[in-house]
């Protein structure tokens, strides 16, 4: 059972996620949706924290409102969790990039416990919180990358797009912030 989680700051996108998201489920477990308006325009960790708390599912995956996840992408991201440790852990999406720094997951409850409470710590604004969840997931040996499992990521820094609001609140100081927080927890060994 699968709870698809999708943070809204751009509704005309949203849409298009949702609609295949629908059209994916090729495999035969629930999946519920979760479409839920971002005021803060920013997408996670909070909005992440908000979803989270809704879904309903063992199984959580994390889509932005720009993705357009292909039709076998849920399977394929199952067919990866299987080879996880008792079926818990997190799994990478592959943004079509083929890059093993993945921007989307697919996230099991009981990873949970092992990261604190949360999948994305509240410290970050919404860079870096997607490359701490992998590696933390990589040091407890419960991570798998599900490269068969594709999500377009209709991004302005991926598809060489004008950045507009994206470079207003995800670089400068904000970018800056993120990345120092990433650095100083990974040195800490990821304890706040």
């Amino acid at each position: 059972m699968i709870s698809v989680i999708i943070p809204v700051v751009r509704e005309r996108k949203a849409g298009r996620t949702v609609q295949a998201v629908q059209r994916a489920s090729k495999i035969e477990v629930p999946v519920e949706i979760i479409a839920m308006k971002d005021n803060d325009g920013i997408g996670c960790p909070r909005m992440v924290s908000k979803l989270v708390a809704e879904a309903k599912h063992p199984w959580i995956c994390f889509l932005g409102d720009d993705t357009i996840p292909q039709p076998d992408f849920l399977y394929e991201a199952c067919v990866a969790a299987d080879t996880l440790p008792d079926t818990v852990g997190v799994v990478g999406l592959n943004d079509q990039t083929n890059r093993f720094a993945c921007t989307h997951f697919l996230a099991h409850r009981g990873m949970l416990e092992a990261l604190d409470g949360e999948f994305f710590h509240s410290g970050y604004t919404h860079c870096f919180c997607d490359d701490e969840l992998r590696e933390r997931a990589l040091r407890l040996g419960r991570f798998a990358m599900a490269w068969r499992s594709v999500v377009y990521h209709d991004h302005p820094v991926l598809d060489g797009g004008e950045l507009g609001e994206y470079e207003r609140l995800y670089r400068g100081e904000v970018f800056e912030k993120d990345k120092a927080l990433f650095m100083e927890r990974r040195a800490k060994g990821w304890r706040s």
